[in-house]
């Protein structure tokens, strides 16, 4: 259904226009035009993409379900607005972490915290998530558990193992975002969502490993397989259809009949039709899918404001032992192409893992995975290098932003470069449902390059939080206007998770 926006009057007697997510249904006017019913039978437990094409620019949408219980076609509702056909501003809602402690929180519930905010503030355009949105640990070690010793099994008995093991996984993706209430509203009615890559696996398994058995080599291998599957199914396909060919489940034509009528004679009369200024004005890149390499990054640009969403773990993937960078080559030229675009003005770059956070007490996760960018301080320098670079080019007409998942606190700062004398905003998130972490284990501030960059961290938040990162382009012709802000919630007391962790004591990674 096709919902206008509605007016709303403050206190003071201005007229606001209220976000999408933060209208009651009640309120709305519905319009016939644009409105379409869709009937499709779905294979049940499996994702499902729907592609509509043709929808109306800077438009809101509500999507009801029919033919299900009642309390499903009252609480099971999702909103999405249509981007502008010229894009101005962005607001970012910057998320990491989703670990449900033993007993409900009830109104403490972060996420129903953050749809709170999302009502309230302006319209929400991306939720961008830096860190996994399932509870990855017991599902990983499940699954992993029906594989064992696999080659010793029959092929049929294989077969039906992998679907165990491939159902483990999906039940992780049911519970998060089918069953969390707080979780599934955001995913259905707060901006698009771009996950970046974090399969449900935990670190022990995606690490590289000595050659072992050929068993034991099987088994990894397989749940490798099943693991990167299951992201795409739902992460992935938050962004980018589901199939491998790159085909939605359904592509529906929401075209009015006179554009319909219009398109179809063009292209019967052989005239090409001019690209839609949208088309323009948004773009999407990412690693291709192969058999041979993980390439699980991808770039989405909104106007002159662009985003990169990279993928520190591929190269060990598909490298192993001998990965001697955390991104591949692919990445590194799309990174170039971002930089040598004109258009853009403001650079959104995520990370799975802090790009600067060096450890007061020495010490590893227990999945030995890097637990930040410092642990190849060459690839860093570089990676800051061409960043300053292209912020000096247009200095103050540019800027950049690094965002990336941490280690179970929360804190905003910024990278100083002495050479050319400027800053970068910075920030760390997460967890936002999960264990927190005590940050006396790292350094707040600290140098690098033989003093050339150096980093400074605000008193981090050791509560369950999240990030708004607000973009404007049209408050100043010379310089783009960034505010990053750390929203916290109180972590309830005696909250605790499975193990018995309770908060004030985990010193767990929260990816």
């Amino acid at each position: 259904a096709d919902g206008e926006n509605t007016q709303g009057e403050s206190s003071e007697g201005w007229s606001v226009t209220r976000p999408l997510v933060g209208q009651r249904l009640e309120e709305m006017t519905f319009t016939a035009a644009g409105s379409l019913s869709v009937s499709h039978s779905c294979e049940p437990r499996r994702p499902h993409t729907f592609l509509f094409e043709g929808l109306h620019p800077n438009t809101g949408y509500v999507v009801i379900l029919s033919n299900v219980c009642q309390q499903d076609v009252d609480t099971r509702i999702a909103r999405f607005k249509t981007l502008p056909r010229v894009l101005d501003s962005l607001r970012i809602v910057v998320l990491s972490g989703h670990q449900p402690p033993i007993r409900a929180v009830g109104a403490a519930n972060p996420w129903q915290r953050l749809h709170k905010v999302a009502c309230e503030g302006p319209e929400v355009t991306v939720a961008l998530h830096v860190g996994s949105i399932v509870d990855i640990v017991p599902a990983s070690d499940e699954a992993a558990k029906c594989l064992t010793d696999l080659y010793s099994f029959t092929r049929g008995a294989r077969k039906d193992l992998e679907t165990r093991a491939r159902q483990v996984l999906r039940n992780a993706y049911w519970d998060a975002w089918g069953r969390h209430d707080g979780l599934r509203k955001i995913l259905g009615e707060v901006g698009s969502h771009l996950p970046i890559f974090a399969p449900p696996l935990d670190g022990n398994l995606l690490r590289p490993v000595e050659a072992a058995s050929d068993g034991a080599t099987e088994d990894r291998n397989t749940i490798l397989k099943i693991g990167l599957d299951v992201y795409r199914e739902y992460q992935r396909a938050l962004w980018h259809p589901l199939t491998p060919e790159g085909r939605p489940d359904v592509r529906i034509d929401a075209r009015d009949d006179v554009a319909r009528l219009k398109a179809g004679g063009a292209m019967r009369n052989g005239v090409e039709l001019s690209t839609p200024s949208q088309d323009k004005e948004y773009l999407t890149h990412s690693g291709t899918r192969s058999t041979a390499t993980v390439e699980e990054w991808h770039m989405h640009r909104y106007g002159c404001i662009c985003i990169l969403a990279l993928d520190t773990k591929g190269s060990l993937l598909s490298k192993g032992g001998k990965a001697t960078s955390l991104l591949s080559a692919l990445q590194w030229s799309t990174l170039s192409q971002i930089l040598h675009d004109p258009f853009n003005k403001v650079i959104v770059i995520a990370s799975d893992i802090p790009f600067v956070l060096d450890e007061a007490v020495p010490g590893s996760t227990a999945d030995g995975m890097p637990v930040s960018w410092s642990a190849y301080q060459d690839e860093l320098h570089n990676l800051l290098e061409k960043l300053f670079k292209w912020k000096h080019a247009q200095y103050p007409a540019r800027e950049v932003v690094l965002l990336s998942s941490g280690p179970g606190f929360g804190t905003t700062g910024d990278i100083c470069d002495h050479e050319l004398g400027l800053s970068i905003p910075i920030a760390i998130v997460g967890p936002v449902l999960g264990r927190v972490c005590n940050p006396k284990r790292w350094k707040l501030q600290s140098t690098l390059a033989g003093g050339r960059f150096s980093y400074v961290y605000r008193n981090p938040v050791d509560k369950w939080n999240f990030c708004m990162v607000d973009i404007d382009l049209s408050a100043s012709q010379h310089k783009p206007n960034v505010e990053v802000q750390m929203i916290e919630t109180e972590v309830p007391p005696g909250t605790t998770w499975a193990g018995g962790v309770s908060v004030g004591f985990a010193l767990a990674d929260s990816r």
